[in-house]
């Protein structure tokens, strides 16, 4: 049997905004996708020539009908000039020419200053690392955490614990989604999610590691890990964002861990370098990043052109393919029969020359 909507009662179903199931914690918003094309270009310009010999299928392509065993030759030839990440690093140090000066309580300017993350890097370091990610992809994040209480009746009991606030630097593609309350504030940030790592002694000397997201709301936390998914820490993938392209299954994963804070909001901070709303941005150097790949590219051609012209092709009119035992060196002349001609080709300098002004025009 057949039903006739009326017109009146139809409605346009709008795409979804994210992959992967709406209760699902891995899956990503749409907002983190849109980003991650741009977040790939630069990437792979500040990653340099090993990252892009293994992904040259997408920033060296096979040309048609090229061998397979001449394009990886031409791959392993090809080496990257990191022009965008001298870039980064010049207005970064620009940036950051004076020493950043904190006023206050001395266990602060005296202290934590000289150690913000708790892995010893003092203020000026981390803010150095900050501004790179942000200029590299649009923002940066930092996410507040504090020890767990160990019984510490006052502030005096705490700092003799060591117990203080210290920060983390978070990648934006480490971020997979988050939620903001419009009605406060212009965006109030009421829910992010955050991929870790997680590893986990195993036995008397191994490691595994697991995949899983923190989802922080304010006042408490959960973390979702994905079930029986371990990987040798030395042979995983080091850009661990990447691990989520394929959300997990409702079955697939489990909370390990939740609890409440204190903070009525939450301890996240972004910084921005191209800002285009909260949490989204685009990178500043997204310009130079393509030019630079396009050198990348033309520098690729022009080295495995050279390689290429380096040998010159022997001609031989009049020969047949039978013709054997026949020595070609420096030692050795050639009789020929009247008639029969030989002689070395190989291209025409202009054309080198026209690759090495293109060259020098994107530098």
């Amino acid at each position: 049997m057949t039903y006739s909507v009326p017109g009146a009662l139809r409605t346009n179903i709008v795409s979804q905004t994210y992959l992967g199931g709406a209760d699902n914690p891995f899956s990503k918003t749409r907002a983190v996708l849109d980003m991650t094309k741009a977040w790939e270009i630069m990437k792979a310009v500040t990653n340099g020539t090993e990252y892009l010999r293994d992904n040259s299928q997408a920033f060296l392509p096979l040309e048609p009908r090229e061998d397979y065993d001449a394009y990886l030759s031409r791959v392993n030839r090809a080496v990257f000039s990191p022009y965008t990440q001298r870039l980064v690093r010049a207005a970064t140090g620009l940036i950051l020419r004076k020493p950043i000066t904190v006023i206050g309580d001395p266990y602060w300017t005296d202290v934590f200053v000289n150690d913000v993350d708790g892995c010893g890097s003092d203020l000026d370091e981390y803010a150095r690392r900050l501004l790179i990610c942000a200029l590299t992809y649009g923002h940066s994040n930092t996410l507040v955490d504090f020890p767990a209480p160990k019984g510490a009746k006052s502030l005096a009991e705490e700092r003799e614990q060591n117990r203080r606030p210290y920060w983390i630097e978070i990648d934006p593609s480490k971020i997979c989604g988050w939620r903001l309350d419009r009605e406060v504030n212009y965006g109030k940030l009421i829910q992010v999610r955050i991929a870790e790592q997680a590893v986990v002694p195993d036995g008397e000397f191994g490691e595994k590691v697991y995949e899983q997201i923190r989802v922080i709301e304010p006042g408490n936390y959960r973390i979702y890990r994905k079930k029986e998914t371990t990987k040798d820490m030395y042979t995983q993938d080091s850009t661990f964002a990447g691990n989520f392209d394929s959300p997990a299954n409702e079955q697939d994963y489990e909370i390990v861990e939740a609890g409440d804070f204190s903070l009525g909001e939450i301890p996240l901070v972004t910084v921005y370098a191209g800002k285009t709303d909260t949490m989204t941005s685009k990178p500043p150097l997204l310009d130079i990043a393509y030019l630079n790949l396009a050198h990348f590219q033309r520098q690729a051609d022009l080295i495995h052109s050279l390689h290429v012209a380096s040998q010159p092709l022997l001609v031989m009119e009049g020969w047949d393919d039978q013709t054997k035992d026949m020595a070609i060196s420096v030692n050795y002349a050639m009789a020929t029969q009247p008639g029969n001609k030989v002689y070395y080709v190989e291209p025409a300098a202009s054309a080198f020359e026209a690759q090495a002004a293109e060259i020098q025009e994107l530098q």
